[in-house]
């Protein structure tokens, strides 16, 4: 799948609510049978954590998750619910997306922002928005000597944008991970345009409320026409040069994310809902500026 398809994807995520799948598992994985979860600690934000030093739980203070933060998942087959429960419903994909129907779950080295902690029946659960498609949900957080969700570490942040992009990897087209190590500082990396063909075509919605966020086209660092990077806010833009080198600024956090989830019609009385849609808009790349072409 290339980017542009899994830009697409995501937007269409991010426009549909989720549906409810079947009766829910004994536990709350898919994969072999493990313990049922036990307590964990209450969330608590770790400044600078201390891996020898223990709570009273038996839990490291460096694998404690706090709210409002980014947190990786430790285990394949978690099932995101509609609810702190393991009788609730698991999620399934919305009608439209190529998955449809399928449940929605998390997997072993997925990025989750941490929207809310709840105990229920002396287990931990997160309320959590995944990276890939910014579905709201909630997780089991595991057994606390070995949990399913552990802190992300800012120690593996890339040191610089261009970095970021020398890796050769395609970037989500939303990505927690750059919001968390670059926040809203103005970003700059030489790149390549690509030209304007199936890759980059017009924005359909140029006068949607939204545009800024919903018209994207696509740059990388090799030259070629593989995707690497999704730029967001590029409709009415007379700078860009498509089919060249530029130098390009932008920036994640964009000020405007607060406004999204009213204007991508989202269900402002569903708290995840409205905190997962303003985590996505917080997390594109959206343009500032294109400086003319430079050579790489």
């Amino acid at each position: 799948m290339n980017l542009r398809q899994s830009a697409a994807i995501c937007a269409a995520l991010l426009l549909a609510a989720c549906g409810q799948g079947g009766t829910p598992t004994p536990t709350d994985i898919t994969v072999a049978p493990m313990a049922s979860p036990t307590a964990e600690p209450s969330v608590t934000a770790i400044p600078t954590p201390d891996p020898s030093a223990v709570t009273g739980f038996g839990f490291s203070d460096n694998l404690r998750v706090a709210v409002d933060t980014l947190a990786i998942v430790t285990l394949d087959g978690v099932n995101v619910r509609d609810a702190p429960s393991l009788v609730a419903p698991v999620q399934t994909i919305a009608p439209g997306a190529p998955t449809s129907g399928q449940p929605i779950q998390a997997s072993a080295g997925d990025r989750v922002w941490v929207i809310a902690e709840e105990r229920v029946d002396d287990e931990v659960w997160y309320q959590i928005a995944q990276d890939a498609s910014f579905n709201a949900g909630w997780i089991n957080g595991g057994p606390h000597e070995d949990p399913w969700l552990r802190p992300f570490d800012p120690g593996t942040c890339p040191e610089s944008f261009s970095d970021a992009l020398a890796s050769g990897d395609p970037i989500p087209p939303f990505s927690m991970e750059h919001l968390v190590c670059f926040g809203g500082e103005q970003l700059g990396a030489v790149v390549y345009w690509l030209p304007p063909d199936d890759l980059n075509l017009p924005c359909p919605w140029p006068e949607a409320p939204n545009e800024w966020l919903i018209c994207y086209e696509a740059v990388n660092v090799s030259g070629d026409n593989m995707p690497q990077l999704t730029v967001y806010g590029t409709v009415g833009r007379d700078d860009i040069v498509r089919g060249e080198w530029v130098t390009l600024l932008g920036h994640y956090d964009d000020p405007r994310s607060n406004e999204c989830p009213q204007t991508l019609g989202r269900d402002m009385t569903d708290a995840g809902s409205v905190a997962a849609t303003i985590i996505s808009c917080r997390s594109a790349f959206v343009l500032d500026e294109v400086r003319p072409p430079v050579a790489p």
